[in-house]
């Protein structure tokens, strides 16, 4: 791994990670929405996965004394990417951007005043809205997620945004749409406690990131996208979106057992990962693959929130697959 460094002792007010493999033709306005947001206090930190496209050659041609790239030189995945990123990061405050996304304006000063005015809050974040070649999409994810809405909160101390009362991580594992979207994120780096990605997964690597550090702090929230997403064919979420929903399944399965949450915690994660099985049971019988969605089914039994609904469904199974085909 070739690695350009500054001195790693100084310490920032924020790093911004962006992982970045053959998006040469996106890296350059991701790296100029992030530069552009007026904070001077401010290192970028590009890790490039040994991309084989003209990535390098764009990264070399900014100049800019925030930015830092370390170049792999071999591809190590995205969650070992953000890893690379997260052990070099110096600042008090961690963002992250996509290499095929954008961020805008005003997103970074708008949350560091939130967090300024909020000291015990440890994230804040913001919705996010989707675009590709012909325009914007008319939903943001918010949309997607009601419950964010509807969850206890209160206005900030600054006026921007609110402030979740309830618990962070029950009321984030509710919503429809996990909102895991690191590229709306500001994270205080000492909310970590050791938190960091998973190497060994190519989907998912932000959501079992987030699982670890909801359960221990208190988060603060902008009711307006922050950041935009590009959507095009290369996208993980276009590509596969049955084995998305399974990953996103099994990551929360991941924390099931896990001890340093509360009991009010595990059984809101327990509430969450029974939906996700009946609804993998019920995608995985409109695809006619029966198994996968017998498994889903029996899976969705063991958790008491949705026993019911799964036995009903495991019953007329038959009937439902006869339907299934039909409309296929």
């Amino acid at each position: 791994m070739s690695i350009y460094l500054l001195d790693t002792t100084l310490v920032m007010l924020v790093s911004t990670i962006i992982c970045a493999y053959n998006y040469g033709r996106y890296v350059e306005e991701a790296i100029e929405s992030v530069l552009s947001q007026g904070v001077t206090d401010h290192e970028v930190i590009v890790v490039d996965n040994a991309s084989t496209d003209e990535t390098p050659q764009v990264l070399a041609r900014i100049k800019d004394p925030r930015l830092r790239i370390l170049r792999l030189e071999q591809n190590l995945g995205h969650g070992s990417g953000l890893c690379v990123g997260l052990k070099e990061a110096r600042g008090r405050f961690l963002t992250f951007l996509d290499a095929d996304d954008r961020w805008r304006p005003g997103k970074l000063k708008r949350e560091l005043t939130i967090m300024d005015s909020e000291p015990d809050a440890g994230m804040v974040f913001g919705d996010l809205v989707r675009f590709n070649d012909t325009g914007y999409y008319p939903a943001t994810q918010f949309s997607f997620a009601p419950e964010l809405r509807e969850a206890a909160s209160v206005p900030t101390k600054c006026g921007t945004g609110r402030r979740l009362t309830a618990d962070c991580f029950a009321t984030l594992v509710a919503c429809l749409a996990l909102p895991s979207w690191l590229q709306t994120m500001l994270i205080r780096s000492e909310c970590l406690r050791g938190a960091t990605f998973p190497a060994d997964r190519r989907t998912c690597p932000d959501l079992y990131f987030c699982l670890r550090i909801w359960p221990h702090i208190q988060a603060a929230y902008i009711d307006e996208p922050t950041a935009e997403l590009r959507r095009h064919g290369k996208n993980t979420t276009a590509i596969d979106v049955c084995r998305l929903e399974r990953d996103v399944c099994e990551t929360l399965r991941e924390f099931d057992s896990e001890p340093s949450l509360s009991r009010g915690q595990t059984e809101a994660l327990r509430r969450r990962i029974g939906r996700c099985c009946l609804g993998l049971g019920k995608s995985f019988l409109m695809e006619r693959q029966v198994m996968p969605a017998l498994k889903y089914y029996a899976s969705a039994i063991q958790y008491p929130t949705s026993r019911f609904k799964a036995i009903l469904c495991l019953l007329a199974f038959p009937l439902l697959y006869v339907y299934a085909k039909y409309r296929g």
